[in-house]
């Protein structure tokens, strides 16, 4: 699985304007506004040039998030980066870092139109192999994110909880867990206007079509619920009439068959 790594060292600040070209090392052009694409490390599938560096800027328009998918079984070195960011450069939230060998795909989700790239290749001069193939993933443009989970375990709540949530919500949700084999939803505290306005579930991306997986309404007693997934939606709808404190719930990612949160318990 990828080495996910949250946080942002000194020893990799970036800086836009001292990125060396992407032509360097032959990567693809520096800024992706098609609606969908596809990026990779130099060369690939082929060894990418030792040393190699490039960042890519993905653009969509103003009412639209971005998503981005690392394919797994990419075959980098320990010492190869990929960073992703929510918006424009460096200085913008770190979604994640991969950190190779990846094993297992990981989906990143901007809560902006902008989405920002790094592939640090690692500036060795040992000899190539077959560790420097490099990566794969791909773009898209999808219908706007208000939240977006990357870690392991998290608290997901309704908009101003515990104060009553708007009238007329449309919310959505996206958690990405790609350490993880399935995610417990722990349903803490729930209450909607039964009926009217629902929290829906989707496995994957809630704009991918299909029928939500669950839904979730009224005044709900706490309870445990398990997605067979590392990566689901949940979209808030509430009408235009009453509403209720809303939600909180936790997840927990289910790593090597061990619940995360209670793990950190004991």
């Amino acid at each position: 699985m990828p080495h996910l790594i949250y946080r942002h060292t000194s020893v990799y600040s970036l800086s836009l304007s001292k990125d060396p070209c992407n032509h360097a090392y032959g990567c693809l052009p520096d800024l992706q506004s098609q609606s969908s694409g596809s990026l990779y490390s130099p060369n690939y599938p082929y060894v990418y040039p030792t040393g190699a560096s490039c960042y890519f800027h993905i653009v969509a328009n103003s009412a639209y998030s971005v998503s981005f998918t690392i394919y797994g079984n990419a075959t980098l070195p320990s010492y190869a980066y990929i960073y992703v960011y929510d918006g424009m450069d460096d200085n913008d939230p770190l979604l994640g870092v991969l950190q190779g060998p990846i094993r297992q795909a990981a989906t990143f989700i901007s809560t902006t139109n902008t989405l920002y790239v790094r592939f640090i290749g690692g500036d060795t001069t040992s000899y190539l192999s077959t560790s420097q193939i490099g990566w794969i993933g791909s773009y898209s443009w999808i219908n706007k994110v208000n939240q977006y989970f990357g870690s392991t375990s998290g608290l997901v709540l309704s908009p101003n909880y515990p104060q009553m949530y708007n009238n007329s919500l449309r919310y959505t949700y996206v958690i990405s867990a790609p350490s993880a084999t399935s995610i417990q939803l722990r349903i803490l505290d729930f209450y909607t206007e039964n009926n009217d306005d629902k929290l829906y579930l989707y496995i994957g991306y809630v704009g991918s079509g299909g029928s939500s997986n669950a839904t979730f309404t009224g005044l709900l007693a706490p309870f445990n619920y398990t997605v067979p997934s590392n990566f689901f939606s949940l979209y808030f709808y509430s009408d235009a009439s009453v509403t209720y404190r809303g939600f909180n719930i936790l997840y927990c990612g289910i790593v090597s068959g061990l619940n995360v949160c209670d793990q950190r318990k004991s």
